[in-house]
């Protein structure tokens, strides 16, 4: 018990826990058994959450931790329970036609982005099929141009979004999982799509450097405080963390927008 429920640092008094118990166990009611008590519910407490670890209160803080988690594993960091249930569903089909049903739920190739079911999405971007890395079907390519298009900067749609937007969180973790998406690609397929979108965002950096444009800037400082335009930083954060979203922040010279932007 003194293992479990004492610090690491407290293991010397270890001695002391059985005296504690039985101080806490006492019949009647005294001081000295109320403190015990209470002594008692505070290991407790600490243990419950030495138990559950640490958890961020922002998505930045989740990347970092998981970035330096040495133990983590392919896919990201973010777990959606409601999105295992939703892809089981299409799982029970045929392949092909499961991942064609399910992009058609997701209303992305019908309807606009405020009618999209996010839930669905990020499941369909975190667990893709064999014939959505590919790339070869129409409907597929759309659905991840639409997807593009919605988190450019240019377009106004996820970088103009509030915080207090419904679903706000879960659109942020499904950009993350849409760059992963094409981290995992070959090179050459997902090449297109990832020039699209860091040139669209060196845009924007490069506006913050010109006087005449710096407040209209998707990344203008007004809007970074009082919009998710902040989160391209944290897409920034999540391609550098691997040697193929490296490279391509490399090639479009967003390190080297980000660097005079910091020095200007």
């Amino acid at each position: 018990m003194a293992n479990q429920f004492l610090p690491v640092d407290c293991s010397h008094l270890s001695n002391c826990l059985p005296t504690l118990i039985s101080s806490a166990a006492a019949f009647g009611s005294s001081k000295a058994q109320n403190q015990a008590t209470a002594a008692l519910t505070c290991l407790f407490r600490i243990h419950e959450l030495k138990k559950r670890g640490p958890i961020p209160n922002s998505l930045v803080l989740s990347n970092i931790l998981h970035i330096c988690n040495p133990d983590r594993g392919k896919k990201g960091f973010f777990v959606g329970t409601v999105s295992k249930i939703k892809l089981w569903k299409y799982l029970k089909q045929e392949m092909a036609d499961g991942i064609d049903q399910a992009i058609k739920d997701t209303q992305v190739l019908s309807k606009d982005y405020l009618s999209w079911d996010w839930d669905l999405v990020d499941c369909i971007l975190k667990n893709p099929s064999d014939s959505l890395k590919k790339l070869e079907e129409a409907n597929h390519r759309i659905f991840l141009k639409k997807l593009l298009y919605f988190f450019k900067p240019s377009s106004k749609e996820f970088s103009e979004m509030e915080f207090d937007k419904e679903n706000g969180r879960q659109i942020c973790i499904t950009g993350c999982h849409f760059l992963e998406f094409f981290l995992e690609l070959d090179e050459n397929k997902s090449q297109e799509y990832l020039d699209d979108f860091l040139n669209d965002l060196n845009n924007c950096l490069i506006q913050l450097t010109k006087d005449a444009d710096r407040l209209n800037s998707v990344l203008s400082p007004i809007k970074v405080s009082n919009t998710f335009s902040q989160m391209y930083f944290l897409f920034i954060g999540k391609l550098s963390s691997t040697h193929k979203g490296c490279k391509f922040l490399n090639r479009c010279n967003t390190f080297q927008n980000l660097l005079h932007l910091v020095t200007t």
